[in-house]
């Protein structure tokens, strides 16, 4: 499939794809200062349970829900790794610094997309969400990007394949948008990527925690 570079500076994408996203649409917000205010809600753990939770939803309304799958994947730090043959004592197991959230749901349709990019969405009001848990993946990690196929909800058989970083500059950033040639089975991996100076060595090693 060919890969799209939406161009912001107009009102539509760059190529003939018409559902991009104007990014005018979303008033200013300043995220950074947003990830700061909301510092005293929320340990590390936060973004992974909010994660979590936004996979349990999208399989929920997903046609498939009763065979949904979430897998949790975990990337420790490399360069702490004992060299080998080297005489350590103690607990010599890396520190994690990376988390993929990967679910079958129903994908990063538009309506997930738009409610991504609105501060304090009413999308999942309903469910309990406060419309900001997004905010917390910044606060603990450096990088934040999503990847996500998903069904054309315009009665065609249409996939689409949608990538985007969420950046202290935008809630949708660098988006790119595909349709695709061949049937995929619907999924979005979020990645939180390096945890933040700051919080380095305050996720559990275990994995079983």
């Amino acid at each position: 499939y060919e890969i799209y570079q939406c161009d912001w500076s107009s009102d539509v994408c760059s190529s003939d794809l018409s559902r991009c996203y104007d990014k005018r649409s979303m008033s200013k917000v300043d995220i950074k200062r947003l990830v700061e205010a909301n510092s005293k809600r929320s340990t590390i753990y936060t973004p992974i349970i909010e994660a979590v939770v936004n996979s349990l939803q999208a399989i929920e309304v997903s046609p498939n829900r009763d065979k949904g799958e979430i897998e949790v994947i975990f990337y420790r730090d490399q360069a702490s790794l004992p060299l080998v043959g080297s005489d350590t004592a103690g607990d010599t197991t890396p520190d994690i610094t990376s988390i993929d959230v990967v679910d079958n749901g129903v994908g990063f349709n538009d309506d997930n997309t738009d409610s991504f990019d609105t501060l304090h969405s009413s999308q999942k009001i309903k469910d309990g969400g406060m419309g900001f848990g997004r905010t917390f993946y910044l606060q603990y990690f450096s990088t934040v990007s999503v990847e996500s196929v998903f069904q054309l909800e315009d009665g065609s058989d249409t996939q689409v394949y949608r990538s985007f970083d969420f950046t202290k500059n935008d809630f949708v950033d660098n988006q790119l948008y595909a349709a695709l040639d061949e049937h995929s089975t619907p999924y979005t991996k979020l990645s939180l990527r390096n945890v933040v100076k700051k919080h380095h060595g305050k996720l559990d090693k275990k994995i079983d925690t």
